[in-house]
């Protein structure tokens, strides 16, 4: 089963006359690639996955700051409504902020800036979306 959204490079997205966009972005933009609604349904549903995922499980949430912020808030509160509005489990969440930085010696390693908060996660690996996570 397809568990992504695939958008081209040539995609032209979407009109902006079929979309509801505020007046002084109107001038700037002449389609729009991900509407807002997209996002927010996609967002729910990794929400559902995760829930479902890890149902018997406590699960520890790290958020990249800066970049990440917005995703993570919207994804945390889809996992807290799953979380009170359901009747049979209930999902324990650990939230974090991490703040990372790039090797300018490596293009593959990236390292954590602020490792004294994270020792709680020091040693345990995480897999999820197919990816393996190693956290140090």
């Amino acid at each position: 089963m397809l568990r992504h959204i695939k958008i081209n490079d040539d995609s032209a997205g979407y009109p902006i006359d079929l979309l509801s966009i505020p007046a002084h972005y109107k001038d700037d933009l002449e389609s729009v690639m991900i509407p807002y609604g997209l996002i927010m349904d996609r967002t729910e549903s990794i929400a559902n996955q995760i829930f479902n995922d890890f149902r018997h499980q406590s699960l520890v949430l790290l958020c990249v700051i800066k970049g990440g912020y917005r995703f993570f808030s919207n994804l945390i509160e889809k996992l807290q409504s799953k979380n009170r509005n359901s009747d049979r489990v209930s999902l324990p969440l650990k939230i974090n902020f991490v703040c990372l930085k790039k090797d300018a010696n490596s293009a593959d390693y990236i390292e954590f800036m602020d490792r004294e908060d994270l020792g709680f996660i020091k040693g345990k690996v995480g897999f999820y979306f197919n990816k393996i996570i190693l956290l140090y």
